[in-house]
């Protein structure tokens, strides 16, 4: 039961999708994907994240994590770095964290293919 209603709140072959779409070139479809995950609402997530990525949107990936920038609750945008994709260096505030922890954390690791960009 408890893995049906996950199953209805979140596509498990979702980011599987995207994928295979990118890789044959069908960036049309991986667009297709990511409007249809941001119509579910909610608030941004990793998929949205790792979608815009796939199309080499760092932009629009960056703004994703910084939903959850806090200098109260720092811990939250923290639980990023467990993605070895995901960049610090733009949250000065977890980039001081990681400092004053002495945390020597290796440079993002660039995703092996993106989405051809659109005609």
């Amino acid at each position: 039961m408890l893995i049906r209603q996950h199953e209805e709140l979140f596509d498990p072959d979702l980011m599987m999708r995207a994928r295979q779409a990118c890789m044959e070139g069908r960036a049309q479809d991986v667009l297709d994907i990511l409007a249809t995950e941001r119509a579910r609402g909610g608030d941004p997530d990793n998929t949205i994240w790792l979608i815009l990525l796939l199309l080499d949107d760092k932009q629009a990936a960056e703004a994703i994590p910084r939903f959850y920038e806090s200098d109260e609750t720092p811990q939250a945008l923290a639980s990023w770095l467990g993605y070895h994709k995901f960049d610090p260096s733009p949250f000065p505030g977890l980039m001081a964290l990681l400092e004053r922890e002495n945390v020597d954390r290796p440079p993002p690791v660039e995703l092996p293919y993106t989405c051809p960009p659109l005609p």
